[in-house]
């Protein structure tokens, strides 16, 4: 009779360190040809839930079926073995690929989730006997990393998606293994739900970008100036082009690094460090600022031949400053002991930093992670209390470095707003975030 085993490895998962590597094995032109079975059968029995959000882990539950005629070791540690000066005796790993299906779209690769086993590591390998198989609750990650347009099921999800799985399993000396994919024979139903905004951008007044200033000037072609003034888009500079003409001929800067103040869209300053387009020929130009459909007045600058002595982007960091209005943020009061906090598995960012822009509230599912950030480094215990109606809970919270504490809410928390309280339990200290948090209830 077989045996049914259930193996969870969702509650660590490590990435390979050097030494650790995770290769598929070498191959020769007959092994690609191989017409005989793949000895282990691959079975998706269930997920943990239908929706996620993107950044979120999915639980798989994966049945690993010995079909052949002969005993198989199966690899089931989610800890990397160290193998720097050789695989140690026995030793193999196997790799699975999470793939997501989609009528319209190409497959698309999500994942990768690796096993590790080898004789000396106690309880890293399971025998498979012909007949027997093993259950596997396995994680995969639904980054979205890889294409950014519509060909990403999980930046673009539409309906009918579903999840499937490939495996390799890299057994020195196992000839059945080597250069071989098994696949599962089934896939499973998937559904990518929207993700709930953190703080929705701030409405856009409409106006048009400012130029203020352009440094250095004379400035010459395929060199970095800075533009600074009001409404430029620095904070999504996805959004901007910046144009430079000379009569008829216009050209598309390529814009580099960018700057602006946190939560004053509108009156807080920005810079752009934009290189001047390489075709720019001596003369004088006008740039203009496009975002969103509106664009700043011209403003002329001056190319010159380049010389020796044309500054370098070092230089321009470093020169004479642009002096404008001041800045609304730097004349604001006492600063934040937490000055940003990321939300949930995508690390939405959200400022606290005072401005005329900052909403009052900042949205956040149950069970999702928070991690605050503090403006100075902090040592000793962090309690981080959770506050509405005359209730109050205490979270656990694990420190990351001198400046970031995670916590993460718990799974039935009430829906509405909660308001965080910060204590440093050596100094006893409270401070309670400037921004109300709504919770929301996780997709179904």
């Amino acid at each position: 009779m077989s045996r049914e085993r259930f193996v969870d490895v969702t509650a660590v998962t490590m990435s390979p360190e050097p030494g650790q590597g995770v290769e598929f094995g070498s191959c020769g032109s007959g092994d690609l040809r191989r017409q005989d079975p793949y000895p282990l059968q691959l079975e998706l029995l269930r997920t943990d839930r239908r929706t996620y959000r993107r950044m979120e882990r999915v639980a798989v539950d994966v049945r690993i079926k010995n079909i052949s005629t002969n005993p198989v070791l199966f690899p089931s540690s989610p800890t990397p073995i160290a193998r720097r000066d050789g695989p140690p005796s026995g030793y193999r790993h196997a790799g699975f690929d999470f793939v997501l299906l989609d009528p319209t779209r190409d497959k698309f690769a999500t994942d990768l989730f690796v096993l590790y086993g080898a004789p000396a590591i106690a309880r890293s390998l399971i025998p498979l006997e012909p007949g027997e198989s093993v259950t596997l609750r396995l994680p995969a990650m639904l980054s979205g990393n890889g294409y950014q347009d519509a060909r990403n099921p999980i930046l673009y999800p539409a309906p009918g998606l579903r999840i499937a799985t490939e495996m390799w399993l890299f057994a020195p000396g196992d000839e059945r293994f080597r250069c071989r994919f098994g696949h599962s024979f089934n896939s499973l139903p998937i559904a990518i739900g929207p993700t709930i905004a953190a703080v929705p951008d701030p409405p856009d007044d409409g106006r048009p970008p400012v130029v203020r200033a352009i440094a250095p000037s004379p400035a010459s072609s395929n060199r970095v100036v800075r533009i600074a003034g009001y409404r430029l888009g620095a904070d999504h500079t996805d959004d901007v082009d910046v144009i430079f003409s000379n009569g008829s001929l216009s050209l598309k800067a390529t814009i580099g690094n960018s700057s602006y103040e946190s939560n004053n869209r509108s009156k807080g300053l920005q810079e752009l460090f934009v290189t001047v387009p390489s075709d720019a020929s001596v003369g004088q130009w006008n740039v203009t600022i496009r975002r969103r459909g509106v664009s700043s007045a011209p403003s002329p600058l001056v190319i010159e031949e380049r010389q020796q002595t044309d500054r370098w982007l070092p230089d321009v960091w470093s020169g004479s400053p642009v002096v404008l209005e001041p800045s609304a943020e730097a004349s604001s009061a006492a600063a934040s002991i937490v000055d940003v906090v990321r939300v949930g598995p995508s690390d939405q960012i959200v400022v606290l930093h005072d401005g005329p822009d900052r909403a009052a509230s900042f949205n956040i599912v149950e069970g999702d992670p928070l991690v605050l950030h503090f403006e100075n480094a902090t040592t000793g215990e962090i309690v981080v209390t959770l506050r509405a109606r005359r209730r109050s809970i205490q979270l656990p919270s694990v420190r990351q470095d001198e400046y970031n504490v995670a916590v993460r809410l718990p799974e039935k928390l009430a829906r509405g707003p909660w308001h965080v309280e910060v204590q440093t339990k050596a100094t006893n200290e409270r401070y309670q975030l400037p921004m109300t948090m709504v919770v929301y209830e996780r997709p179904k």
